[in-house]
C-alpha cells in the first residue's frame, strides 16, 4: 500500500473523512462532519493531475476539532493517524504537521501537511470539499501535491467501506516509491 500523496509516484488520494464520538445529539460544530466520506480528489504533483476515486474517515476529537484519518500510514488503513484540523461553522482548517511512516516500497516516508482546509455544504445531500498541500520525502524522492476531494456519500465513522475502484485509504495517495 502507498502513503497519502504522491500521484507523480503513482500513488492516489484516497482519505476517509470522520469524526469519532458521537454520530448525533449534541449538534457540536465538529460533529457535522463525522463520517465516512467518499467521493473525488484531484491529486496534482510536478505538473500533472490526476482524478481518484477516495475514502476520507472524520473523527470528533472535540467540540470545535476533527482529525482527518489516513494520511499518515501504508494505505491499508483508513483510519491511520492524520492530521486535526480547527472547526468553525461548517468549514475547517488543517493544523500543520508531520508523520513519519514506511510502506512496503520505502523505509521512511515523511508526509508533511503545509496548510488545508474544508467546508461542508447545507444543500441535501451535504457535499464536502477539502483541499489540502503537502509535502512527502523519503527514499531519495521527494514531491509537493496538492490534493482537491469533494464528497457527498458518507456513512457513518467506524465502517470499512471505501469508495469504488479505492485500493486504500488516503495514505496511499501520498505515498513514495
Amino acid at each position: 500500500m502507498r502513503g497519502l500523496w504522491s500521484a507523480s509516484c503513482g500513488g492516489l488520494l484516497a482519505v476517509a473523512l470522520g469524526c469519532g464520538g458521537s454520530n448525533g445529539g449534541s449538534g457540536t460544530a465538529a460533529e457535522k462532519f463525522v463520517g465516512v466520506w467518499k467521493g473525488n480528489s484531484i491529486v496534482t504533483a510536478g505538473g500533472q493531475s490526476n482524478n481518484v476515486q477516495t475514502t476520507i474517515p472524520i473523527e470528533q476529537v472535540d467540540p470545535s476539532t476533527v482529525r482527518l484519518h489516513g494520511f499518515c500510514g501504508s494505505g491499508a488503513d483508513i483510519y491511520a493517524d492524520g492530521p486535526k484540523a480547527a472547526v468553525n461553522g461548517n468549514s475547517f482548517t488543517l493544523d500543520p504537521g508531520s508523520c513519519t511512516y514506511s510502506t512496503p516500497n520505502c523505509s521512511s516516508v515523511m508526509l508533511q501537511v503545509v496548510s488545508g482546509n474544508g467546508v461542508l455544504s447545507t444543500g441535501l445531500p451535504p457535499t464536502l470539499t477539502v483541499a489540502v498541500s503537502a509535502n512527502f520525502s523519503g527514499c531519495g524522492n521527494g514531491v509537493s501535491e496538492t490534493v482537491t476531494f469533494t464528497a457527498s456519500t458518507r456513512q457513518p465513522y467506524g465502517s470499512t467501506a471505501r469508495a469504488p475502484d479505492d485500493p486504500a485509504a488516503l495514505g496511499w495517495v501520498l505515498d513514495l516509491r
